[in-house]
């Protein structure tokens, strides 16, 4: 896995979270009643550590070949706010 293929994955992933997140906060604003049936506790934890294991691998690809570490610090922040979100 390229760090350049890596990215591309990463980035289409991070663009599926965002409309599986989107979407389901419209869904379950606008359908309240059936929201406790769809909350999966478990396909979210499975997401974040498939995140975690495409993160540890593009975002270390990433500084080792660019040497720049805010691309990591921002991927670190925002999978730390996954896992905040998860803790209940």
């Amino acid at each position: 896995l390229t760090a350049m293929l890596g990215d591309q994955l990463a980035m289409g992933l991070s663009g599926l979270c965002l409309v599986h997140c989107l979407a389901t906060s419209i869904f379950f604003a606008s359908v309240a009643s059936v929201g406790v049936a769809f909350d999966n506790h478990l396909f979210h934890v499975i997401g974040l550590i498939v995140a975690i294991g495409f993160a540890l691998v593009t975002l270390v690809a990433g500084v080792l070949s660019h040497g720049y570490m805010m691309p990591f610090a921002v991927g670190s922040f925002g999978l730390g706010m996954m896992a905040g979100a998860l803790s209940r």
